[in-house]
């Protein structure tokens, strides 16, 4: 059986979201559940500070074949033009806001403030053992050290409180690199804050450094003929996997194939739902749905000419996925195929948290 993946991360909500939900934005994601060739099937996956960003870990096992915690910054950097590093780790630097009760939040950096920046921690990071890579607004960090500290994604972080004791976290019996790492955090924020920089009215007083990783290709190649998605991540991760780049391309809006691509497996991550889950705004979350449940309804036709006969939606939430294995059906069905239609699952049993560890059980 020929699989197509579609994988929605934000599409499992937290219990105290159900009050948020109309039974007609629960009606519409019934549509999703509503042929299913088996049993939907809950997975806990994501602990630690992957629990918001389910989506990498699933696809760092797919695509990757990898093991422990997603490796990010060393496959982005590839496009966004810089080299790939077989002997260097790299690390993602982002710059934000930290509000007076702690919360993180996302900042538009001019490039006035971008030099200031680059200027000032270079420094700093030669110091510690790390060059600083910079590419138009994006910054990276390079080090010939194998990095043993693992950061919540920069994006997974935005309007939550910032923790660091749950935020970081390390290989085990490197307590002390952790430490070193926190150290060099604190001294890299001292500098920004002496600065005095701003987005609009907000300071620029927070940094984050993430993604840790060492480039590498996998071999053998993947089965996954092509990939959709929008983030740079994923795409990396998808050439070096073995995936040619005229098979891959954009998920937002799209609802077909690259015509390239050969008949076989494929993934898309549709990521409309991320956003307005990881901001609690449910009322944004509901009214992407109806979209999101027509894209996924036209890819999986699309699919389905690319002889994927089984479409397998995996909805990410925090620290957990819910699988639901659809029949692909084709568009016009004999009689036969109408009468005999699988399982049907309202949306109601599996979109919330609480409710998806009772399909386990």
């Amino acid at each position: 059986m020929t699989q197509v993946y579609f994988l929605v991360p934000g599409l499992i909500l937290p219990d105290e979201a159900k009050a948020h939900v109309s039974d007609e934005t629960l009606a519409c994601l019934t549509k999703l559940s509503s042929d299913l060739s088996a049993q939907a099937l809950m997975q806990p996956m994501g602990e630690g500070v992957f629990s918001r960003s389910v989506h990498l870990e699933w696809l760092w096992n797919v695509l990757m074949r990898g093991h422990g915690p997603a490796q990010t910054a060393a496959f982005a950097w590839p496009l966004e033009q810089g080299p790939q590093l077989f002997s260097n780790d790299v690390l993602r630097l982002d710059a934000g806001h930290l509000t007076e009760t702690g919360t993180l939040e996302s900042v538009t950096l001019s490039d006035e403030v971008i030099e200031a920046v680059s200027s000032a921690l270079t420094p700093i990071l030669l110091a510690a053992g790390y060059t600083l890579q910079r590419w138009d607004k994006t910054l990276y960090v390079t080090t010939k050290e194998t990095c043993v500290v693992y950061a919540r994604p920069f994006e997974a972080m935005l309007g939550h409180r910032r923790d660091l004791a749950a935020d970081l976290a390390c290989a085990p019996g490197q307590t002390e690199r952790l430490q070193a790492h926190i150290a060099l955090l604190e001294r890299l924020e001292k500098t920004l804050a002496s600065l005095t920089l701003y987005d609009g009215a907000r300071c620029v007083n927070a940094l984050w450094l993430s993604g840790a990783s060492r480039y590498f290709n996998v071999y053998p190649p993947t089965k996954i003929r092509s990939v959709l998605a929008d983030d740079k991540t994923v795409l990396g991760w998808a050439l070096a996997a073995g995936i040619l780049n005229h098979r891959m391309g954009p998920a937002a809006g799209v609802t077909d194939w690259p015509k390239d691509a050969p008949n076989g497996a494929c993934i898309a991550l549709l990521e409309d739902l991320y956003a307005p889950w990881l901001a609690g705004d449910w009322a944004l979350w509901s009214a992407r749905v109806p979209a999101l449940v027509e894209q996924l309804t036209a890819l999986s036709a699309s699919a389905r000419r690319k002889g994927c006969d089984e479409a397998l939606i995996v909805g990410c939430g925090q620290a957990l996925t819910v699988t639901l294995p659809c029949r692909n059906k084709p568009a016009a069905m004999n009689l036969l195929a109408r009468l005999t239609g699988g399982k049907k699952l309202a949306a109601r049993d599996w979109v919330f948290a609480r409710l998806c560890e009772e399909i386990a059980a």
